[in-house]
């Protein structure tokens, strides 16, 4: 009776994240389209905030339960996730095109928060200024964001006065933006407790739990709304929200949770292989998107087999 109401639990979960991943979509495209801001713009910010708050909510417990390697293995897990599985979906379905210039800007920061992450982990802990570090680098990221929207130029479109609400409609969609976000927030808490308790039911161990199962559903409102900014016919959105999730969780997140934990955030040998995980999946993601100035599907591919052999790797380590 308990598994079959865990089931429930997980089944409804899964339907209000995605009818909030929906939500959250359309909402974002209107306020990209009324605001004049470029679409990866609004993903790799607003989009992204929201759909992190799932890894953010979870890791924030562990560390206040001190499992401490349960916050780094979700944030870890949840990086991977989304350009190896999620991004690897996007492009197999919907390759898209991105200005040169825009593009790498954003995927530069990737770069630098990861040499930061690998630096930082090399004596086995996290400190409180190292977090305040990446909270730098999460800073310099929205000013980025911020300074490219005005630009006007061809990829950052320029913005108006900031006329939201008069727009007819623009009450409503700023409310379905904010439900969904909550949706997003409600139905990952839910659907995080009962993944735990299917994976000890599968007779997963604790590390493959959370690098990959616990990674995986908090990663859903990040596979719904790229799939929905598919079925929209833009993945700009999509793209953008895997961009800035990323940046959400190795700068904001990893800054948060080592200021929360006071220099008590180790991280173990397994955390390298993660790294040189998100490596691979960065350069096969952004080095061929920045030459071609679009994705391809071979590029998905290759993202989801990278994946898969991680998942391989994490069940028989």
């Amino acid at each position: 009776m308990d598994t079959f109401f865990i089931l429930i639990l997980f089944f409804l979960s899964v339907v209000v994240i995605f009818k909030g991943g929906e939500m959250l979509v359309e909402s974002a495209i209107f306020i990209s389209n009324k605001l004049k801001i470029s679409p990866i713009i609004v993903g790799s910010t607003i989009v992204s905030l929201a759909t992190t708050l799932p890894e953010t909510c979870i890791s924030l417990i562990a560390i206040k339960k001190d499992e401490f390697a349960f916050a780094t293995g979700n944030v870890l897990g949840s990086m991977i996730c989304n350009f190896a599985l999620i991004l690897g979906i996007a492009f197999s379905f919907m390759p898209a095109r991105f200005n040169r210039v825009g593009f790498a800007s954003k995927c530069s920061v990737l770069f630098v928060d990861l040499l930061l992450l690998v630096v930082f982990s090399i004596n086995g802990s996290f400190s409180v200024v190292e977090g305040c570090f990446l909270l730098v680098v999460f800073l310099i990221f929205i000013l980025l964001n911020i300074f490219e929207s005005l630009k006007k130029k061809d990829y950052f479109i320029s913005t108006q006065e900031f006329q939201f609400f008069e727009y007819e409609n623009g009450f409503t969609m700023f409310l379905q933006f904010v439900v969904g976000a909550f949706a997003i927030a409600f139905g990952s808490h839910i659907l995080v407790e009962n993944s735990i308790s299917i994976g000890g039911i599968l007779g997963f161990g604790p590390k493959f739990t959370v690098i990959t199962l616990v990674a995986l559903v908090t990663g859903l409102p990040e596979i719904v709304t790229t799939i929905s900014s598919i079925r929209h016919k833009n993945s700009s959105i999509g793209v953008g929200n895997m961009i800035g999730a990323n940046i959400i969780n190795g700068a904001f997140l990893m800054g948060i949770c080592c200021i929360f934990a006071k220099g008590k955030l180790v991280i173990d040998g397994g955390a390298f292989i993660a790294f040189l995980i998100l490596l691979v999946s960065y350069m096969v993601a952004i080095i061929p998107t920045v030459l071609r100035q679009k994705t391809s599907r071979v590029q998905g591919f290759l993202l989801l087999l990278i994946y898969l052999c991680y998942c391989i790797y994490l069940y028989f380590m």
